[in-house]
């Protein structure tokens, strides 16, 4: 029986998720399995020895539940290397790492770009739904690269708008683009960004970087790991665009 602040966590969330109990019955499950779950025992062992063992187990659960379903998150793999490299498993120095979310649309632009390959790897993703652009549209998918300067959400934003179109209206695109590219960008995604809750804007940002044109239930599995309540979140962001 959960009880004190639980219970009344989970009575809020009863009645803010009253049209998808089910969820919070999982909620309550998993809460009751962690609970049942055995400690760790110190036994004989040095104190840092025994948080060291912790450290690597929680370390290997994570790494399998991240590499899982990662293919198509074009350039993470690199980066995940080198955050592997700044904590420095193994080592017995303590390290503290920030790492910087994304707050605001305004923050997007000084994003860490892609190299050229990865760029145009994501571009064909979105545009072509394969991993090279296909014969007639290489040049024209490496101009696109050129002129979104390598940010992921340009490209995805670019990728998904230039998908089944042709060769003359990728032509017609890249003409506009040149000069309204960041302007249309960044007008189009600030109409209806600004009035979203905040879980509601890294669905939004979650799904235009890395989960556009994926299969719904996948997508809705990946933001429900990520603890943003998408069977909620979804409907919101479809409502504001209906709007």
């Amino acid at each position: 029986m959960v009880q004190g602040a639980f219970a009344q966590a989970f009575f809020e969330h009863e009645e803010r998720f009253k049209d998808d109990i089910a969820k919070v019955q999982t909620w309550r499950t998993a809460l009751r399995e962690v609970a049942n779950l055995k400690g760790w025992h110190l036994l004989d062992r040095f104190e840092a020895q025994l948080i060291q063992d912790i450290v690597g187990e929680i370390w290997k659960k994570l790494n399998y539940a991240f590499f899982e379903d990662t293919e198509d998150l074009v350039g993470i793999k690199s980066r995940v290397k080198h955050l592997e490299s700044c904590l420095a498993i193994g080592s017995n120095d303590v390290r503290i790492i920030g790492v910087l979310g994304m707050g605001g649309i305004d923050e997007i632009c000084e994003a860490e770009a892609l190299t050229d390959d990865e760029a145009l790897h994501l571009l064909s993703l979105k545009a072509f739904k394969k991993d090279h652009p296909p014969e007639g549209y290489v040049e024209l998918s490496i101009d696109v690269v050129e002129y979104t300067k390598g940010l992921p959400l340009a490209i995805q934003i670019m990728g998904s708008f230039l998908f089944s179109r042709s060769i003359n209206q990728w032509k017609s695109t890249l003409i506009r683009i040149k000069e309204f590219l960041e302007r249309a960008i960044h007008q189009a995604l600030k109409i209806s960004y600004d009035g979203l809750h905040e879980t509601e804007k890294k669905i939004f940002l979650y799904i235009a970087c890395f989960f556009n044109h994926e299969d719904k239930n996948s997508v809705v599995k990946k933001l429900d790991y990520l603890g943003l309540y998408p069977a909620i979140g979804l409907e919101v962001l479809a409502s504001s665009v209906d709007a």
